[in-house]
């Protein structure tokens, strides 16, 4: 059996990372993988259910799609209680936009956030949603209010 010439391995393996990086950096190549907009799909239907859940008052359903580690730290009840409290006060949705969203890999999945700007019958509201998904079905991890709620009367 013959032995490989070193410095041919060594020529060969530097032509071919150099052309894949002439290829990849000239942009005729996409390095974003494919899969996130798939996962941003996943992860906003997840939140139009939740939307949807709200406007039909149905907030056990919406912390069905609570992820397992949130549903650990927060109590059905508590949560429950907490919408109750927001449709008393904001009443039902009207239009809800994502205004941005951002997708970061981690271990085995992806987290997907998304901020929306929602309307709804007695004022308007910045929602924050941080969904992990791994393309095929998603949780929400964490739900936020970030901006306070402005009532239409201040508007």
């Amino acid at each position: 059996m013959k032995l490989i010439n070193k410095n041919l391995i060594y020529k060969i393996l530097v032509s071919v990372f150099t052309f894949s990086s002439i290829f990849i950096n000239s942009g005729c190549v996409s390095v974003a993988p494919v899969y996130y907009e798939d996962d941003k799909k996943t992860a906003q239907k997840k939140v139009e259910e939740f939307h949807q859940y709200y406007n039909d008052k149905n907030f056990k359903e919406m912390y069905k799609l609570m992820s397992a580690e949130t549903q650990k730290v927060l109590s059905e009840e508590m949560f429950v209680q907490k919408f109750e409290k927001t449709y008393t006060d904001l009443g039902k949705i009207i239009k809800s936009d994502s205004v941005k969203s951002d997708v970061k890999p981690q271990a085995a999945s992806r987290l997907v956030t998304f901020i929306y700007e929602t309307e709804f019958q007695n004022g308007k509201l910045e929602e924050k949603f941080v969904c992990s998904t791994d393309g095929k079905q998603a949780f929400i991890e964490i739900y936020d209010q970030p901006n306070k709620v402005r009532s239409k009367a201040s508007q």
